[in-house]
């Protein structure tokens, strides 16, 4: 293996990591928004609109 290959392949794996990081931080994010909606709807209720279930 040259040099070359050896850092492609660094160079690919550093690059599959950084998407990895990436895509947990979007999860986290997500999984917060939805708690923090879900958090307002429970809060907001819906009495008050005339509509009883």
């Amino acid at each position: 293996m040259t040099a070359a290959q050896g850092e492609a392949g660094e160079l690919a794996h550093q690059l599959v990591i950084d998407y990895l990081v990436k895509g947990a931080i979007l999860a986290a994010a997500l999984m917060i928004l939805l708690v923090g909606m879900a958090l307002m709807w429970k809060k907001a209720g819906r009495k008050g609109r005339g509509h009883d279930r």
